[in-house]
């Protein structure tokens, strides 16, 4: 159930963030298979309250580099509270750049593809079909316009995984769309409960149920993406810090 935002007091609210960057080099030879490939990573909210990160650019970049039209590409995120405290946790991602615009022939190519996210195989939100004639890929997910979705809690030792899954469409994709790439930033945040309890907003099953974090988170997320934002390929994991430190910095 839904509950009210505007009356929550946010306690220890943290942010993890990374850029995607999602680069289909798409070709065709005499006999072609669809396949999946994936990677995984995790983030952890620490016993001191702080959030760590293991994500490895470089086993995102060599999975896509194999993606051909009809495979599949699988993010595993492995979420872990390790503090004494239980936790609800929040996810978001920005569509920096969309496949058609990685490439001016690719805007009016008409390729499609699938896009799905899923919290311990409950789907969080799920795209039958993005792209496509006169589409604009991820720009079409209500998920990728900067709305955050409620994943899950964790109570003190828990875990969760989160899945975001690409599928390209093995009949509209072409080679126009070769060494195209596409750019998303992905991004965590978890909410400490100390103190008091946490507001939940809508599940995002279809898209509109999705709330809107603080307008502080929201400022603070707006740097984190300047940070993240890199050429094709290159992705930097960003530093995490409390919003108390981010907004102490600010007001000095």
């Amino acid at each position: 159930m839904t509950k009210t935002r505007t009356m929550v007091k946010w306690f220890g609210t943290f942010v993890a963030a990374c850029a995607v960057a999602l680069a289909c080099s798409l070709g065709f030879s005499s006999t072609a298979y669809a396949e999946t490939e994936s990677v995984s990573w995790n983030v952890t909210y620490s016993a001191d309250k702080q959030m760590v990160s293991d994500y490895n650019q470089e086993s995102v970049n060599s999975a896509l580099s194999h993606m051909q039209p009809g495979d599949s590409f699988t993010m595993k995120v492995n979420l872990r509270n390790s503090s004494d405290t239980s936790t609800d946790w929040y996810m978001t991602s920005e569509a920096v750049e969309t496949l058609e615009e990685g490439m001016k022939e690719a805007e009016n190519a008409g390729g499609a593809y699938t896009y799905e996210i899923t919290f311990d195989e409950n789907v969080v939100y799920s795209s039958d079909r993005v792209g496509g004639d006169g589409g604009k890929g991820f720009k079409e997910i209500p998920g990728v316009t900067g709305k955050w979705f409620y994943l899950g809690a964790l109570a003190s030792g828990g875990s969760g995984e989160v899945q975001i899954k690409m599928t390209l469409d093995g009949e509209t994709q072409n080679n126009i769309y070769m060494n195209t790439v596409g750019k998303l930033n992905v991004t965590f945040a978890v909410e400490d409960n100390t103190g008091g309890a946490a507001g939940q907003p809508g599940s995002g099953s279809n898209g509109d149920d999705a709330s809107t974090l603080p307008k502080t988170m929201d400022q603070v997320l707006i740097v984190l993406y300047i940070v993240g934002i890199v050429a094709a390929l290159v992705c930097t994991f960003m530093c995490v810090r409390s919003i108390k430190e981010l907004r102490k910095g600010r007001d000095a």
